[in-house]
């Protein structure tokens, strides 16, 4: 496992990034915006889709965890989202970011934190 720690640092800051960018989405307080940045959500799903496709290069290795799960309900609910900008329901979009795509969010960063920082921090 010691090949895929630099992987797994830089998944983690990943993580954390599209966290930033979510909270950036649905303004600093949590509150809706007039003028979502919605240039933001592209880059939010490129960066997830980056973190699962590294994540199975050594998924394998790993003990077993819910990071598949949790990756599965970040994509649903991401493909909303997406499916709200497309409609062109902005303000569908910011309560499906805030109030469903955020929770599960934190929990896959939660779950690969979880996973990752027995290697990473010993």
């Amino acid at each position: 496992m010691e090949k895929h720690l630099d992987e797994m640092r830089i998944m983690l800051q990943l993580a954390d990034t599209g966290l930033d960018a979510i909270q950036h989405l649905i303004g600093t307080e949590g509150e809706k915006t007039e003028q979502a940045p919605l240039y933001l959500l592209p880059d939010l799903v490129d960066s997830f889709l980056t973190i699962n496709k590294a994540f199975e290069l050594f998924c394998d290795k790993l003990p077993p965890n819910g990071i598949s799960e949790a990756s599965w309900a970040v994509s649903d609910k991401l493909t909303a989202a997406c499916q709200a900008v497309e409609d062109g329901k902005t303000n569908i979009m910011i309560y499906l970011i805030r109030d469903q795509l955020l929770p599960v969010y934190k929990s896959w960063r939660q779950e690969l934190a979880d996973c990752f920082n027995p290697y990473i921090l010993s």
